[in-house]
């Protein structure tokens, strides 16, 4: 639908008329009685395992769950729609984590008997009917097993461990339940140590008070008694007998002028004016504190800068004399009886010589330089003054380039006029000059003498008969009467 019956659209069943003409010409009456049958529908679940795709229904296959239509030919012949629910159950998959002691094992899942950690995997039906794999991690804990070794002093006697009392050194297990709920096997050994005493004498000197003794500070000479602990750990009880020896004192003045820092003192170095503590050794074998008051007279220092011509060799500065340039120093002595040491940096300037080429063209002269005037060609000096102030020398050379002239004679017809020759036009015979420059850059003066041949006329006059046509004359063919 619609259905068109002789041009009119309908669109639903009926039973419809309509007037023809006949081939008399006549009225002819049609009725149509219209049968419209109906598209048929349906519909279907289907639920399946995800293990079972592709599906195929109906020749058409399908790769996941969805909601599919068909068109079929239904027995009356018209379209069946028919649909189809594809419900898709997926495989389920699940882990279990299971941690226990070595000595639970063999260990039982879903039937199995399991001897050893490891991963392991069992496949099972689901609700839906479809396959469920479930994967075991399986961890062992193996039994504990550790060793504690304790020293203690005899005093401590009787030990305390893990609940169990013990009066003399042994080895001694216990079995306890470690963090992880498995068994632990510890084993103790017990040293017992005795307790010790020792005694000590110590003589110092005075400047080494107070005197730390054990962690205690101690201000004068006697005896004193600590408890410590021994190596083994245990209470030593040890005495000390202190002696005190007093400390020396003295001191020293020196003075000297700064060139000769570094100053050695009792073995030390100093490099500037103060005052310095040295600790000796006395005949007792204490600190004996002497003072240096070191005084320093500086050297003095100055510089001197000269710039002079090379003709001026040589200097002479504070009675050296000196050939060449550079820095010099020279050593006086001051008012206080030190050095003063000067420096002159000498600077000499030489005699700048240079040299200059000009190339020049014969028509350029006379030629100027450094306000002198050439003639000619030639080789010529000057002495100017440089930048210093020194002679400064300088050469030219200097190279004349000739005029060049050259002729050219050209000889042409009447119908070659005008004549183009080096850009310029010439309409006639005659003689012309031009200049131009030359491959050195001067003039080059060129002369033309154009000679100009007249154009010859003549004429001739043939007459022959029409049968000797075509007629040649001067390599060209006539075929008919006329001037050529």
């Amino acid at each position: 639908l619609p259905y068109i019956w002789h041009g009119k659209s309908l669109n639903a069943a009926g039973t419809y008329k309509d007037t023809l003409k006949n081939v008399a010409g006549c009225d002819s009456i049609v009725t149509l009685t219209l049968t419209v049958k109906a598209a048929l529908t349906s519909a279907q679940t289907v639920t399946i395992c995800n293990s079972q795709l592709p599906y195929t229904w109906n020749g058409n296959s399908y790769n996941a769950a969805g909601t599919y239509k068909d068109t079929l030919n239904s027995a009356a012949g018209c379209d069946s729609i028919v649909t189809l629910t594809l419900n898709v159950n997926t495989s389920v998959t699940g882990s279990q984590a299971i941690t226990i002691c070595n000595n639970q094992l063999p260990y039982f899942w879903h039937g199995k008997s399991l001897n050893a950690a490891g991963t392991y995997k069992d496949t099972l039906k689901n609700v839906a009917g479809c396959d469920s794999i479930v994967t075991l991690t399986l961890t062992v804990k193996a039994t504990l097993t550790g060793t504690q070794t304790a020293t203690i002093c005899s005093n401590k006697l009787p030990y305390l461990w893990n609940g169990n009392t013990y009066n003399a050194a042994g080895t001694y297990k216990d079995t306890l339940i470690s963090a992880s709920g498995c068994d632990s096997i510890v084993t103790l050994t017990l040293n017992v140590n005795p307790t010790k005493t020792g005694a000590q004498t110590i003589a110092i000197c005075n400047n080494q008070l107070p005197y730390t003794w054990n962690g205690k500070s101690l201000n004068a000479a006697g005896t004193y008694k600590d408890t410590l602990i021994s190596a083994a750990g245990c209470d030593s009880v040890v005495t000390l007998t202190l002696t005190v020896k007093a400390t020396l004192t003295g001191t020293q003045t020196a003075t000297i002028c700064s060139n000769k820092l570094p100053y050695i003192w009792n073995g030390n170095s100093y490099n500037a004016a103060g005052t310095y503590k040295d600790t000796l050794i006395s005949a007792s074998g204490c600190d004996s504190i002497v003072t240096l008051t070191l005084n320093v007279n500086p050297t003095k220092t100055g510089a001197q800068t000269i710039t002079i011509c090379n003709n001026q060799l040589p200097y002479s500065w504070n009675g050296n004399t000196y050939n060449a340039a550079g820095t010099y120093k020279d050593t006086l002595t001051s008012a206080a009886g030190c050095d003063s040491v000067v420096t002159l940096t000498l600077n000499v300037n030489t005699s700048v010589t240079s040299s200059q080429a000009i190339t020049i063209c014969n028509n350029q002269l006379p030629y100027s330089w450094n306000g002198n005037i050439y003639n000619a060609a030639g080789t010529y000096k000057d002495t100017l003054k440089n930048v210093a102030g020194c002679d400064s020398i300088v050469t030219l050379t200097l190279t004349v380039k000739a005029t060049l002239t050259g002729a050219q004679t050209v000889t042409i017809c009447t119908s070659q006029l005008p004549y183009s020759w080096n850009g310029n036009t010439y309409n006639a015979a005659g003689t012309y000059k031009d200049t131009l420059t030359s491959a050195a850059g001067c003039d080059s003066i060129v002369s033309l003498t154009l000679n100009v041949n007249t154009v010859v006329t003549g004429s001739q006059a043939i007459t022959i008969c029409n049968n000797q046509l075509p007629y040649t004359w001067n390599g060209n063919t006539y075929n008919a009467a006329g001037t050529y």
